[in-house]
């Protein structure tokens, strides 16, 4: 029998940010002429903020994919599924083909219930009884999934198709690299809180990031966002 570890964390690491607000600035100045362009080592001022805001409030989106980021996610497979709806951004993900998954699977705090119509659920978690048989029926299914996996590569299976009985649950790795434009996009609709917890748990890491390395855009996009929900970066 296959040791499990269940795990109820999402990892968003930063493996490098690219670019800054100055350019994001100087690529919309560009089209006032090089002379506006300014130097990176001039600080943020004042006015350079309020073209930041000026900027995300009239819908110029294309300034802000002159920054990034680059991510190293660990994530269960629904969660890096959803993540890649998100087609502004580029993937590479750890392959089933040519290592095999360790036993590590998602399993969240509490198992929640919903009800409802569809696109307008609501959850509540699981207690008492209801919890203790979920839990076991969950981690009994994936125990069995796990050996029968292990087997078929005993039996000599190749791993790509050995693979094909493993859980949406269990862990997998990525490299996430994407623009500041489109994250944005990404945080306005993940952070939601129609959202999936736990794509919303990678929207909040990835926004931390967001107002490290960009303060000004972080801040005014939140401020905007929050008074203009249908507000989109990737409108025009």
């Amino acid at each position: 029998m296959t040791n499990l570890e269940f795990r109820n964390d999402i990892v968003v690491d930063l493996n490098f940010a690219y670019g800054s607000e100055h350019s994001i600035v100087n690529a919309a100045r560009i089209s006032l002429g090089k002379s506006k362009i300014k130097p990176l080592s001039d600080p943020i001022n004042e006015k350079d903020k309020r073209f930041l805001k000026r900027l995300i409030r009239d819908y110029h989106g294309t300034p802000f994919e002159h920054g990034g980021f680059q991510f190293i996610i660990e994530a269960p497979l629904f969660v890096v599924h959803q993540l890649q709806r998100h087609r502004w951004s580029s993937f590479n993900e750890m392959s089933g083909r040519y290592t095999e998954f360790e036993p590590v699977f998602y399993k969240p705090k509490f198992f929640r219930k919903q009800s409802g119509k569809a696109m307008d659920y609501e959850f509540e978690n699981l207690t008492g009884y209801q919890l203790e048989v979920a839990e076991l029926d969950y981690e009994s299914a994936i125990q069995h999934a796990m050996n029968k996996y292990n087997f078929l590569l005993q039996g000599e299976v190749a791993r790509e198709h050995a693979r094909m009985i493993l859980p949406n649950s269990v862990y997998t790795a990525a490299v996430w690299t994407l623009n500041v434009r489109s994250l944005c996009n990404f945080i306005l609709l993940r952070m939601d809180a129609h959202a999936q917890q736990e794509i919303q748990d990678i929207a909040k890491q990835a926004f931390t990031y967001l107002q490290e390395y960009f303060p000004n855009v972080a801040n005014h996009y939140a401020e905007i966002a929050a008074i203009r929900p249908e507000f989109d970066l990737f409108d025009q």
